[in-house]
């Protein structure tokens, strides 16, 4: 069975955007997204880690303003059955792209 961070890869690869890990050296159109590990958020319990988790950002950049990005991504979140939440979505003028960020907890082995 894949681990967290293979299936998050494989959930990512269904919503029909283009993701890179960490980033691009060029960007592959008007939709694509980015994934990163940010940090640990594992369980301790009596000095120990009971349960490991990894933190990990998502970033996705269209120019489509309807909710589809948006839902595409996280329906796949939810079929992964993994903690989310869409910390933002910003305009941004200089590129005229629409970036949404969600922070994603993947626990178990990582």
């Amino acid at each position: 069975m894949p681990d967290k961070i293979e299936q998050l890869e494989q959930a990512l690869a269904l919503t029909g955007y283009e993701f890179a890990h960490h980033g691009w050296s060029r960007a592959p159109g008007t939709e694509y997204g980015t994934w990163s590990e940010e940090s640990a958020d594992d369980l301790l319990g009596n000095g120990r880690h009971i349960e490991r988790a990894t933190v990990v950002t998502i970033d996705l950049f269209t120019r489509d303003a309807s909710r589809t990005p948006r839902q595409k991504v996280e329906e796949q979140l939810e079929a992964l059955g993994c903690p989310w939440r869409l910390d933002s979505i910003n305009y941004e003028s200089d590129t005229g792209l629409i970036h949404l960020y969600w922070r994603v907890s993947l626990y178990g082995q990582n």
